[in-house]
């Protein structure tokens, strides 16, 4: 029994989490069949098994470079959605995200980063680094693109304002909008770091 790899889901092992205790449907692949199955997913499965009564595991894949290309322009579309549907989640836009969504500080940052370099030294592989750089450029690169004060975001929505003004805003202005939203990002950079520390993500 295998996931149909003709429709995978990069968020399975995230919906199993989410289903614990009830059940979720699944489409697998059994020889040349596909079935649709309904599945119960144990709270408290035998130790190797699995909610769902089996384990995924992870297999490499090597691509010609012009292959590996258009997979880096995927991925990395993938998590600049993935980002903005985590941000929904946390705002409570997206019933459908995932079941918890959580900002992160620097400790947070450290914990995850102690993590991929562990399993990059376990498996012999730089991938997940790579992988790590490529979502904190890609989620850091949206975010500064908020239209929030202090952020490039923030100065291209007053330079907006002041095409539309079509006259400058008075430079004391502008920098009391910017210090306001630097105090804020750095209240809310405090809070976070408490958060890493009441609840560690690892």
């Amino acid at each position: 029994l295998r996931i149909d790899a003709s429709a995978p889901d990069p968020d399975l092992r995230t919906r199993i989490e989410a289903a614990r205790g009830g059940e979720m449907a699944l489409r697998v692949r059994r020889g040349d069949q596909v079935l649709d199955v309904a599945v119960e997913v144990r709270a408290a499965p035998p130790e190797g098994e699995g909610p769902v009564g089996f384990t995924s595991q992870g297999v490499l894949v090597s691509y010609a470079w012009d292959r590996a290309a258009g997979r880096a322009a995927e991925t990395t579309w993938d998590l600049l959605r993935s980002t903005v549907t985590a941000l929904g989640a946390l705002v409570g836009l997206d019933g459908d995200g995932p079941a918890e969504v959580r900002l992160v500080g620097p400790l947070g940052m450290k914990q995850i980063s102690d993590q991929t370099l562990a399993n990059a030294v376990e498996w012999g592989q730089g991938f997940p680094l790579l992988y790590l750089g490529a979502w904190l450029s890609a989620s850091l690169g949206f975010f500064n693109l908020v239209p929030f004060p202090a952020l490039d975001g923030g100065r291209a929505a007053l330079l907006l304002v002041e095409v539309v003004r079509r006259r400058r805003l008075p430079a004391r202005t502008e920098a009391r909008v910017h210090a306001a939203g630097m105090v804020v990002l750095l209240t809310a950079m405090l809070a976070l770091v408490a958060l890493d520390l009441l609840r560690p993500v690892f």
